[in-house]
């Protein structure tokens, strides 16, 4: 994978290529890697540019083992750095869970940079208190002298999954530096309180296609909901489940193919005004 860095960080990312002004970032999940979006970035790949970045602390990117490298607002500046390293005035933006929340964190830092974003299974207020509850043990567990041998078993002997390519690899990336999984949700779980608040999204003009889905205590239909509410150009797709764009992608690859044609059409327009 090409590389590229920022403040001394390097970050690695797949480009499967196409028009620059038609670039969409696709951004992973927490402690996974990117090839857990691939498939779907195989889908926009002929009308788009499909981009895959791995954050830093994640893939074959840098793996800091200090929870201060780590907020949402820094994995936004990731972002930012790539459309800078490929040349991309704007791109636009399809994030899953963690990936959902930084490309919020683009918009809203960036929003000149943003054409528009899909933001799958977004975490925010209603979530935070579960992953809070949830992610607290599980950086515990990472730093525990056991966690390389029992994540690298675990690699071994699990399955491959075929609703999330590369789940395996990552465990295994995990195994050989548990400690920097934990500095990740350290991190994270530290700034969660400097989170951008719903007044900033309320101003924020870019576009968004928000995808929720049921009866997910993380990822809750109520965070997505809320969330397409308040974004002034928001909209709300309702997933049927949670692995429906991993299972059956069509019916939401075919909305948020529709969406980011639209967007990529109203910045082509405000270029030219």
């Amino acid at each position: 994978m090409p590389t590229f860095e920022r403040d001394g960080l390097v970050l690695s990312y797949e480009d499967l290529g196409g028009p620059r002004e038609r670039t969409v970032v696709f951004l992973h999940g927490l402690l996974l890697s990117s090839e857990m979006m691939l498939p779907i970035a195989r889908a926009f790949h002929g009308d788009f540019r499909p981009v895959l970045l791995e954050l830093h602390g994640h893939g074959k990117s840098s793996r800091p083992v200090e929870g201060t490298h780590y907020s949402m607002k820094t994995f936004g500046l990731d972002a930012i750095a790539l459309l800078d390293h490929l040349g991309a005035e704007r791109a636009g933006f399809f994030g899953t869970s963690l990936g959902a929340d930084v490309s919020l964190a683009a918009m809203l830092e960036n929003p000149e940079r943003v054409a528009g974003a899909v933001l799958e299974m977004p975490v925010l207020e209603r979530g935070a208190k579960f992953a809070r509850r949830m992610f607290r043990p599980v950086a515990a567990m990472l730093r525990r002298r056991s966690a390389p041998r029992a994540l690298a078993l675990a690699a071994r002997r699990l399955p491959d999954l075929r609703f999330y390519p590369g789940f395996k690899e990552s465990l295994a990336v995990l195994a050989a530096n548990p400690v920097s999984g934990a500095a990740v949700i350290e991190g994270l779980l530290a700034t969660a309180e400097e989170g951008h608040s719903w007044e900033e999204i309320e101003r924020c003009p870019v576009p968004a296609l928000v995808i929720g889905h049921p009866r997910d205590p993380l990822h809750t239909f109520g965070d997505a909901d809320e969330l397409a509410r308040r974004l002034p150009n928001g909209r709300l797709v309702r997933a049927r489940s949670i692995l429906e764009l991993r299972l059956r992608p069509e019916r939401i690859v075919g909305a948020s193919k529709q969406f980011l044609n639209r967007c990529f059409g109203e910045t082509a327009g405000r270029a030219t005004a």
